[in-house]
Order: C-alpha cells, then sequence, then structure tokens
C-alpha cells in the first residue's frame, strides 16, 4: 500500500484568473472566471482560491495543504496580489493514489476599511457525496480541514465588505452671517447636506426660509436653525468630532418639534446653539477663515 504523505505533490504554481475585461466594470458578488470549465464547476486536484467584494481591492492569503494520514507532509505557500472579482489556482495535486489531504487557507490582514464578512466553498455539485465544508473562523479570516484529493479539488471564496471613511471636516469655519448672506454658495459648498430648496425638519420652511425668521426675541429655534445650517454648510458632507455631539443634538431637537412650528423659548436650545456658534466663529474646531 502506498503510504499517505505529500511525496507525490507537484506545485503547480499561483496562476491568477482574471474576473472581467472591462476594467471600468464595478466588481460583481461573485467571482468570474475566463476558463469557462471552471466557471461552471470546481475542477479536480486544485485549490482554488477566490476574492468577492463590494469595491475594488487587492489582498493576500497563505494556505497549506497536509497529508492526512502517516507519515505527513505538507505543503504552503502565498497568494498575493488577488483582486476583487478574481480567483487564483493556488496548488494542483499530482498524486493518483488516491489520498486525502487537509487544506488550510487564511486571508491576511485587510487593507483599511475591510472587513472579511464570510467564507464559503464550492466543489463540484455533480458528485454523489461532496464532501461537507467545515465552518469557516470569520474572526481570524481562516478556514481548516477542507478536504482535497487528487480527483477532488475544491474553489474557496472569501467575501470582504468595504466601508468607506467619512469626508474630512472643514480646514475653517465661517459664521452663520456670512452663509446667510452669501446663499449663492451653499450648492457649491454644501449640496450634500444643505440647500437652499430643501425643507427644514418639519418647521414647514425651506433652510433659506429660515434665515428670514428673526431670532431676536429670545426664538431659541431660530437662533438655533442658523447656527445648524451655518455648521453643516461648514462641515459640508464631512465629520468634525469637535462638533459632531451638538449637530446631532440639534438634529434631535429638530425632529421633536411639533410640525408647522418654529418657536421655543428653551435653555437647551440655547445651550446647542451657543455651541454652534462658537464652532462657527473659530473659538472651537479649525479656527475661522478669517483668523
Amino acid at each position: 500500500m502506498r503510504s499517505r504523505s505529500l511525496a507525490g505533490l507537484a506545485l503547480a504554481g499561483v496562476g491568477l484568473l482574471a474576473a472581467c475585461t472591462d476594467p471600468t466594470a464595478a466588481p460583481s458578488g461573485r467571482p468570474q472566471l475566463l476558463v469557462s470549465s471552471l466557471a461552471v464547476s470546481v475542477p479536480e486536484r486544485q485549490l482554488i482560491i477566490c476574492k468577492a467584494g463590494n469595491a475594488a481591492g487587492v489582498f493576500t492569503f497563505d494556505w497549506s495543504i497536509t497529508g492526512d494520514g502517516s507519515p505527513i507532509g505538507t505543503v504552503s505557500g502565498t497568494v498575493t496580489g488577488l483582486a476583487t472579482g478574481a480567483c487564483a489556482v493556488a496548488y494542483t495535486v499530482s498524486e493518483d493514489n488516491g489520498n486525502r489531504y487537509s487544506a488550510t487557507v487564511t486571508e491576511r490582514t485587510p487593507p483599511t476599511g475591510w472587513a472579511l464578512t464570510g467564507i464559503t466553498g464550492e466543489y463540484d455539485m455533480s458528485l454523489a457525496n461532496p464532501p461537507t465544508f467545515p465552518n469557516p473562523d470569520v474572526p481570524n479570516r481562516t478556514v481548516t480541514g477542507v478536504v482535497l484529493t487528487n480527483d477532488l479539488g475544491v474553489k474557496i471564496t472569501f467575501t470582504n465588505a468595504f466601508t468607506p471613511p467619512p469626508p474630512p471636516g472643514p480646514s475653517c469655519t465661517l459664521t452663520q452671517g456670512f452663509w446667510k448672506n452669501h446663499q449663492e454658495l451653499w450648492d457649491a459648498a454644501g449640496e450634500k447636506v444643505v440647500w437652499t430648496g430643501q425643507s427644514f425638519f418639519n418647521s414647514g420652511k425651506t433652510y433659506a426660509e429660515m434665515y428670514t425668521i428673526n431670532a431676536a426675541g429670545g426664538n431659541s429655534y431660530s437662533k438655533l436653525a442658523h447656527q445648524y445650517i451655518a455648521a453643516k454648510l461648514n462641515l459640508n458632507g464631512g465629520s468634525d468630532p469637535t462638533i459632531n455631539g451638538a449637530i446631532s443634538q440639534a438634529e434631535a431637537l429638530f425632529a421633536g418639534h411639533p410640525a408647522g412650528s418654529f418657536t421655543i423659548k428653551n435653555g437647551t436650545w440655547n445651550s446647542v446653539a451657543t455651541a454652534l456658534d462658537d464652532y462657527n466663529n473659530g473659538k472651537t474646531g479649525p479656527g475661522h477663515c478669517g483668523s
């Protein structure tokens, strides 16, 4: 009887199989292979590693294959530069003795903003009794105990999701008086969050119309609205931890105010308005643009 070892395994090298010929196309959630036979079934004797995701990215994987028996031999390697939507043939078994082998594949720490969401395996489903793909260890980005033989290959797909970072905050700020008098700049500077005709919460007024309501006489609503609009325009769709809390407080106050009403006298509203005023005037945050 022939011993179970990897002495007869032949390394085929890592062959990258491109996903699409159109470089401008968004990557699909399921890798596509140029080799038509691989697109419909998993080939014999090959360990194939695939990458799926919601955006373009490049990843690195470590793999190893160990003989299922004694004596045991092990081979290992690395797949580098595997792009989203592509697959790589990591190894090809050349033995003809019917031995079983156990494969382990681990994705290295992904680039910033990426998180692994799943690991799936695919055998040739035309087989009468295909092996059960083991439960992956997604938090550690690895799967172990994947069955591989000289006539049974497997395709392992690692799926990642990319979350883009928030836009940066402003390099400097401008006052609510500036934004009130330069509404022609609103669309250019704040179209992501504020524009003149946009409805201001449930007040029944637009953002532009809120500046026609005088804050004199202690109207906390209009006082806060003026500073809130200016802060949102200063942020221009970005984020600044200096003022994020006050922005959230203001939005909660506006959302909870009775529909069609834009008048209130309230100390909480005034304190939030003061925090936003300090930000817009450069007392906090990155500083005023005129400083």
